[in-house]
């Protein structure tokens, strides 16, 4: 039976993960914010890049949803 990783390691520092997956894991949106609480509660390493890269993402997925969301606001009355 493989073993599954989780991609958001709460119960676990990150800093377990191999360093190949250290750049996957900087793609999802949380794993900044749980680094920036584990660094605010616990007094781990800081954050750095991580927060940098999730929030990028956030960002690119808002903008990328709203242009999404305007494109087939005309519709949706039709549609729902």
């Amino acid at each position: 039976m493989k073993s599954q990783i989780n991609m958001s390691p709460v119960a676990y520092a990150s800093s377990i993960l191999p360093q190949a997956y250290q750049v996957v894991y900087g793609l999802n949106p949380m794993s900044g914010v749980i680094e920036g609480f584990r660094w605010a509660l616990l007094g781990t390493e800081p954050p750095g890049y991580l927060l940098l890269v999730s929030t990028s993402i956030v960002i690119i997925i808002l903008v990328t949803g709203f242009y999404f969301y305007k494109r087939s606001e005309k519709s949706f009355v039709d549609v729902l």
